[in-house]
C-alpha cells in the first residue's frame, strides 16, 4: 500500500507582515494522495515554551507529488 511521505519543504519565519505572516509548506513525495487528518503542526517559541498545536488537519488532502501551504493569520502568499 502507499503511504504519504511528507516533507518539510519550505518554511518562512517572521515574514514582512511580522509573526503572523510565516508559513510552512508541506511536500507529499509518495506517487499515491492521502489525507492529512490527524496530522499537526506545533509551535514552540525561540524562548523553549511547551509546543502547542497551531494547525490539525482535518479534511485536507495532498495529491501524490503535490504541496500543501499552512500559513499563519497575515499570510498573503498563495496557498495551492
Amino acid at each position: 500500500a502507499c503511504k504519504l511521505q511528507l516533507l518539510v519543504n519550505e518554511v518562512q519565519l517572521a515574514g514582512p507582515l511580522g509573526p503572523s505572516d510565516e508559513f510552512v509548506e508541506l511536500r507529499n513525495d509518495a506517487d499515491c494522495a492521502g489525507s492529512l487528518s490527524g496530522y499537526e503542526l506545533r509551535y514552540s517559541s525561540a524562548g523553549g515554551s511547551s509546543p502547542n498545536a497551531v494547525w490539525t488537519g482535518t479534511t485536507e488532502t495532498i495529491e501524490a507529488k503535490g504541496y500543501v501551504v499552512i500559513g499563519g493569520k497575515a499570510f498573503q502568499g498563495t496557498t495551492n
